[in-house]
């Protein structure tokens, strides 16, 4: 009676968690299939829209850009206007030390409105060179902004992929549980023949319930992803991932050699390491500026009361002018601008010196990726192969269990094998692909 009693909560719990998971897959195919299609090339077009990085990386660039547009003014004239009113008190004027001061009426009011002007001439190419190196450093920017604009497209693409491989092992877990459902009425079936034992009932039972919870497992998988992709391209609503044309086979293999070349040419990490010492090489010019004199042009011109350029001074207002050249040189720099330039110039070397170490970097990123991606390309092939081989195994392992020649547990050893090597196969398409996106932009042209 016991034994009845528990074999009816087994089979009962076992029926309500049937239930429970098709009632929750039910609901997963409603919503999805109520739920707006999201292609890879939308994802792509609004992830450049909304990424954040790139935004950011969008604003420095853009006050790289004021900042050259501010350097310009250097070469503008300034232009001052200043006007100004006094209120002097009378002279006192000592003839013998302090004793006996002798007085003398000024004229109490002071005025002045002066406009003046100055504009550099010539600094030894310090302006010059500052405005060269703002329009670097936008460049440096600009360069910025298309690598971040590339690590969104990489990030995106790799999660598109992920969410299809889990979709995938969804897909594989739901016929392998149709498989085992039928295998459990097929064993319960040779049960009443009295040709198995309970043991191999419970053992497909317990099987049925790892595969439901693989399901629930997989699915959860492929939500979270979802939401990390729902989060980086803000969108609000759920969605479903367009898996068309999402692997672009047949694959081909490359070489690391041709991808090495293309590389060195296309990589931002380099042009950026190439950007950064030509701004080195301008700090040294500017620094260099210093030994040359400076030139410039300055004029004035005011309305001034009272007029001091007469003795004494006269009680009347008056205008004056004047324009001429200023010239100046710092002697001293001809020393002290030496610890300038010579931490230019090593700032040239180690500038140089990370240059090296990036393009080393870039070399071992892009063998990486172009053995690996090659060696995707072999898994295809062989993976294809061993589900062949699994299909095989299980179809004769199955035989054997039915002529009551296999345990339970080696048809059901085979059946998991068979899984393995379908999701391998599906899942070795989609690394390729994954493989192949990194590869490009490894070399700088994702």
């Amino acid at each position: 009676m016991k034994h009845k009693r528990c074999c009816l909560q087994k089979y009962v719990i076992s029926t309500l968690s049937g239930l429970m998971l098709y009632i929750f897959s039910y609901n997963q195919t409603l919503a999805q299939s109520n739920s707006p299609i999201l292609t890879i090339d939308a994802a792509l077009e609004r992830g450049q829209d909304v990424s954040k990085h790139i935004s950011a990386a969008k604003i420095q660039s853009n006050i790289a850009g004021t900042k050259a547009d501010d350097a310009k003014n250097l070469r503008i004239p300034d232009i001052e206007a200043h006007t100004g009113y006094a209120r002097l008190t009378d002279l006192i004027q000592y003839d013998r030390g302090l004793k006996d001061p002798e007085t003398f009426q000024s004229i109490y009011d002071k005025v002045d409105f002066t406009m003046k002007a100055g504009v550099p001439v010539y600094a030894g190419g310090k302006i010059s060179h500052i405005i060269k190196k703002t329009k670097q450093e936008l460049e440096l920017a600009q360069l910025n902004t298309n690598k971040t604009a590339r690590n969104v497209r990489l990030e995106i693409k790799g999660l598109y992929l992920t969410i299809f491989k889990m979709m995938e092992m969804q897909r594989l877990i739901r016929e392998n549980i149709k498989e085992e459902e039928a295998r459990l009425k097929e064993v319960q079936a040779l049960k009443k023949n009295g040709v198995v034992t309970r043991n191999e009932i419970l053992r497909a039972e317990l099987q049925l319930s790892e595969q439901q919870l693989n399901l629930t497992a997989a699915t959860n998988n492929v939500a979270i992803a979802k939401h990390q992709l729902q989060v980086l391209l803000e969108l609000e609503d759920d969605f479903n991932i367009d898996t068309n044309q999402l692997i672009h086979e047949p694959f081909a293999t490359t070489s690391f050699e041709a991808n090495l070349h293309m590389a060195l040419q296309m990589q931002d990490d380099l042009k950026m390491q190439a950007q950064e010492v030509k701004i080195k090489e301008t700090d040294k010019r500017i620094a260099k500026a210093a030994y040359y004199p400076t030139v410039g042009l300055f004029g004035s011109y005011g309305l001034n009361y009272p007029n001091y350029f007469f003795f004494p001074p006269a009680n009347n207002w008056y205008r004056l002018g004047m324009a001429g050249v200023d010239i100046s040189f710092n002697i001293s720099n001809l020393y002290k601008n030496r610890k300038k330039v010579s931490i230019a110039e090593q700032a040239i070397n180690l500038q140089e010196v990370e240059m090296d170490a990036v393009k080393e970097a870039v070399e071992n990123r892009v063998h990486q990726a172009s053995v690996k991606y090659n060696e995707y390309i072999q898994r295809i092939d062989i993976t294809r192969l061993a589900i062949a081989q699994a299909a095989e195994n299980y179809r004769i392992v199955k035989n054997k269990y039915l002529n009551q020649l296999a345990l339970i547990t080696e048809m059901i050893d085979a059946d998991n094998s068979l899984l393995e090597a379908k999701f391998n196969a599906s899942a070795a398409r989609i690394d390729t692909q994954i493989k192949f996106y990194e590869l490009q932009y490894a070399i700088g042209v994702l």
